[in-house]
């Protein structure tokens, strides 16, 4: 689990130099008196590494292509297998749904992180105990 994560990190990590280095190789000089334009807007790294990113790379790297549609259980896995903890139960979320409602990853986790998700189930208690 471990080792996927960094494994990950490392990619993230070679492709941001990858696209500085190819970006600067690529860049002309300008004549004097020419306006610069802005410099163009890249990822951070912290943006690359958000828990859908990291979700969504372990559903890619599990065989499924990018952008797939998946429903909330199969994401809860890959979740799982990512942040180590359980996701949230998809009838609590989506209480209107058919458990199989195939989604992205985004839908899943727009819905998911604004009914509370932390990671961790509510346990209760037995009234007996």
């Amino acid at each position: 689990m471990k080792d996927a994560i960094k494994i990950v990190l490392i990619l993230v990590g070679a492709y941001l130099i990858w696209q500085y280095l190819s970006r600067r190789a690529t860049a002309q000089p300008k004549a004097e008196g020419e306006a610069k334009a802005p410099p163009p807007t890249q990822p951070t790294a912290a943006a690359a590494l958000t828990t859908p990113s990291l979700v969504a790379t372990a559903a890619a790297e599990a065989g499924y292509p990018v952008g797939a549609l998946l429903n909330a259980d199969e994401w809860n896995y890959f979740y799982t297998q990512v942040r180590g903890t359980p996701g949230a139960d998809p009838l609590e979320v989506w209480p209107e749904r058919d458990r199989t409602y195939k989604m992205t990853v985004s839908e899943w986790w727009t819905g998911v992180s604004a009914h509370g998700l932390t990671g961790l189930r509510t346990v209760r208690r037995c009234a007996v105990c």
